[in-house]
């Protein structure tokens, strides 16, 4: 059975920062700190219309979602929150393609609130407020 919890892996981002822990932790601390501020936004674009700045936002989000190598599968015909992001980014240029892209952005919010809240309980100590 597919893992219905969204997923996170911060391998990358320690072999990014070569084992450098505080940056590690100070990743982590901007990721859980920034993404719900980026979702609002993004989904506020979609709302106005504005498919550029939304497509801006998520490209802002990509690099993050990489990093924490994300992924949720709910059922193994959804695409992992790594292909959303890209077509969100991909809408933001004009190329609407098909019609559920408000679909996606709802399942992208999702799992990135989930991801942030798993990222909070597995690292509290790294989201005190400075």
């Amino acid at each position: 059975m597919p893992n219905k919890e969204p997923t996170y892996d911060i391998s990358e981002l320690i072999a990014i920062s070569r084992g450098n822990e505080s940056f590690v932790k100070k990743m982590v601390d901007i990721f859980c700190d920034q993404t719900p501020v980026l979702l609002k936004n993004m989904l506020e674009a979609y709302d106005a219309g504005d498919l550029q700045k939304m497509g801006e936002i998520a490209h802002k989000l990509k690099p993050s979602i990489d990093n924490l190598k994300m992924n949720f599968m709910p059922y193994q015909l959804i695409a992992s929150v790594t292909q959303k992001i890209r077509e969100i980014e991909k809408r933001g240029t004009g190329d609407l393609g098909n019609s559920n892209l408000k679909e996606i952005l709802y399942e992208t919010e999702a799992v990135l609130t989930n991801v942030v809240s798993l990222l909070k309980k597995d690292y509290p100590a790294n989201n005190a407020v400075q």
